[in-house]
């Protein structure tokens, strides 16, 4: 309840309890809440532990005590031995004022390893927006959370539910790469 602004979700409501794990995965307790899956035990065993639910959500608690969102558990990808959450590319990028919005997919590259390729919106000029995408990430993430390519399209391919369709991302660089071979 009240206010929330921009990624941050907000605090729980009252008489809900909250905490988040080592991976900063968000557990919900509520003495309302369902006790498991209907016919699905084994997923109620993997959610729902001691009166605990595990929403799969990630966030951090920011420096007024409100959750943001960083993406889902289950969308953490290994690069270079190291965790990465896409979400933090995509933000870091949406940050830009020449950027409008940011999507972050895992590409091979010629060795076949995966890495990150990072598509922006821009909001006019898409040189700048590359270039602000770019330095944005080099600024603000670590070398191994660092797309290895950045690209602009004029609009992200959605659903028809507004999901964003990151194959057809990956597919646009991985024919642009084919090409260079």
């Amino acid at each position: 309840p009240g206010t929330s602004e921009g990624t941050r979700t907000g605090r729980p409501l009252a008489g809900v309890e909250v905490r988040l794990d080592g991976q900063g995965v968000l557990w919900v307790k509520h003495p309302a809440q369902a006790s498991g899956y209907a016919n699905l035990p084994e997923h109620t065993r993997e959610q729902f532990r001691d009166g605990w639910f595990c929403s799969g959500d990630v966030f951090v608690l920011d420096a007024d005590g409100f959750f943001v969102h960083q993406g889902r558990c289950d969308e953490l990808v290994k690069i270079a031995g190291q965790w990465v959450q896409p979400g933090e590319l995509e933000a870091a990028a949406a940050l830009e004022p020449a950027v409008v919005e940011a999507a972050c997919v895992l590409v091979p590259d010629a060795d076949g390893l995966d890495r990150l390729a990072l598509f922006v919106t821009a909001r006019g000029d898409a040189a700048e927006a590359l270039r602000a995408a770019a330095q944005a990430c080099e600024l603000r993430l670590p070398r191994h959370k660092r797309p290895k390519w950045v690209r602009a399209v004029a609009e992200l391919p959605r659903t028809a539910t507004g999901k964003v369709q990151r194959y057809k991302l990956r597919e646009i660089l991985e024919r642009e790469l084919a090409r260079k071979d």
